[in-house]
């Protein structure tokens, strides 16, 4: 067997298994031999991963803060320790993470995160910065958002960020710049994409991850990852500040991950959909205590992978649908890794066939199947074209052709794709097949979770607790099988979703995102 490996990024060598969810592509050689996955191996690696649950572990006992004014902008630093002193019983190479914060909340409010992330080994530095509307204007624009950006990352460059700051530290390195995260609330999670923009190409800073909370949308400022190595969103349905179009553009339009071949563009995407989540409870000022203590696990989680290199939650937390801490409601996940995937069917195309892989897509008892765009036209928040498909007859199917030379799939962990139900009844009958070597092997959909339904949601929110609009809207959740599930993953030769028992009942689901994806060689 033959396997070629180029280095993207970072990668975690855990017991056995080697997992590869962080930058690195392998290329495995048709007919060079079978990388094979035993189930158990496989389980117990990835139990060794997971120590606990990231909304209340912690590494250190205490935390100091500390405030300072440099060049006009104020910040609040907070940091953890073991021991008496904050400056001399520090960790030495603490990864530094800028928070920003919405508008008309402060810079102080955000102290249940600086708390937890100063807990668990992190420094952060909350500054006092937000980009305002030009005058005559309702909101900021890309000028403002970069002069905002600007200015947070001139304080953190600056001599008296160091010498009022770090310089009181007496371990060894304290502040790790190039394990650099940016947290970002509101008006502050669209600035977040200006600094990772503007630091791109800097030596002194790495971005290596970008968190937004709640983030408003106002300019076409996306980002790739180019600019940084992942980007999580949080958002909730019942955002009554800024609706949740925002989050849903903004996570969709991150990367480049519909392209059929990864490139640099591409980043470690997910987003984390509350289900009655709002907006002001991403900060202290919020009434939801269980919305923060479940965001401190999913950003703790995230940051200690992409800035630790810790990846011990992020399959349950952040791949998977493991939800921290304490909040009642669902939380719907979507992700994608950057690289360690095969793309089977992505709807950004002008047409239903050829499929992303280019091979044939062949349907059956099927009404209708489009390339639609997401729209609240359509009934969706997403910002992204997607496959709405409505089954008309009994065992209708949707399959995919996988051609010759792309049929081995043992170096991937699971079959994913991202399913919502956009109209109709609620049902537990969609099956997903794979033939391998001429053999066809079902499992039920409803074994791995549940399709989520059309739920309320703010879609135009005011300042407070008022929404202006609320609708009924469709969204999508990334579902994940196992590819140990079926007996023979090595020359799969179709994959299909068939629709069990639809006939008159008029429903209709959106589909994305279909591929073979992250990688498990076992040694």
């Amino acid at each position: 067997m033959n396997i070629r490996a180029s280095y993207l990024g970072r990668f975690a060598l855990v017991a056995s298994a080697l997992l590869l969810p962080v930058g690195c592509v392998a290329e495995m050689e048709e007919g060079e031999g079978v990388l094979e996955v035993d189930d158990e191996v496989v389980a117990e690696a990835e139990q060794s991963l997971t120590p606990g649950d990231p909304s209340d572990d912690t590494t250190l006992s205490s935390t100091c803060s500390w405030t300072i004014t440099c060049g006009g902008v104020t910040g609040k630093m907070r940091w953890g320790k073991d021991g008496a002193s904050c400056w001399s019983n520090a960790p030495s190479n603490m990864p530094l993470v800028m928070i920003l914060h919405g508008n008309e909340y402060g810079y102080d409010e955000y102290g249940y995160l600086q708390a937890h992330l100063a807990r668990n080994g992190f420094v952060s530095a909350s500054i006092d910065v937000v980009a305002p509307a030009p005058d005559g204007k309702y909101s900021p624009d890309a000028t403002t958002h970069t002069q905002t950006a600007q200015a947070a990352i001139d304080y953190l460059r600056s001599t008296c960020f160091q010498d009022d700051f770090v310089d009181n530290f007496t371990v060894a390195n304290p502040v790790d710049k190039q394990h650099f995260g940016v947290v970002g609330h509101s008006r502050g999670g669209e600035t977040a994409r200006y600094v990772a923009s503007l630091l791109a190409s800097a030596s002194d800073f790495d971005v290596r991850a970008v968190v937004a909370m709640a983030p408003t949308r106002h300019t076409s400022q996306d980002i790739w990852g180019t600019q940084a190595e992942g980007y999580l969103l949080l958002h909730g349905s019942s955002d009554q500040d800024v609706g949740v179009l925002p989050g849903f553009g903004a996570h969709d339009q991150a990367g480049h991950n519909d392209w059929s071949t990864p490139t640099g563009f591409d980043l470690f995407r997910s987003m984390k959909f509350f289900a009655g989540g709002t907006h002001g409870s991403f900060s202290d000022a919020g009434t939801s205590a269980a919305q923060r203590n479940t965001t401190q696990g999913y950003v703790h989680a995230y940051l200690r992978a992409h800035l630790k290199s810790d990846w011990g939650y992020y399959e349950d937390y952040i791949r998977g649908d493991a939800v921290p801490g304490t909040y009642a409601n669902s939380v719907f996940s979507q992700y994608s890794d950057p690289t360690a995937r095969r793309v089977i069917d992505n709807a950004e195309r002008a047409s239903l066939s050829p499929s992303t892989i280019a091979d044939t897509v062949t349907t059956s008892g099927i009404g209708s199947i489009t390339l639609e765009d997401g729209s609240l036209t359509l009934g969706t928040p997403h910002d992204t074209k997607l496959l709405v498909i409505s089954p008309n007859g009994s065992n209708a199917f949707v399959r995919w052709a996988i051609p010759s030379g792309k049929r081995d799939e043992t170096s991937f962990k699971y079959l994913s794709f991202r399913l919502g139900q956009l109209s109709g009844a609620t049902g537990t009958d969609i099956q997903i097949g794979l033939t391998n070597s001429g053999v066809k092997t079902w499992v039920s959909l409803s074994d791995y979770a549940a399709i989520p339904q059309p739920r309320s949601m703010c879609v135009h929110g005011l300042a407070g607790a008022t929404c202006a609009d609320i609708r009924t809207l469709a969204h999508m959740q990334t579902f994940r099988i196992p590819l140990w599930d079926f007996p023979a993953v090595n020359d799969v030769t179709s994959v299909e979703i068939k629709f069990n028992g639809t006939t008159g009942n008029d429903r209709s689901f959106l589909l994305d995102s279909v591929e073979f994806s992250e990688f498990v060689i076992i040694q």
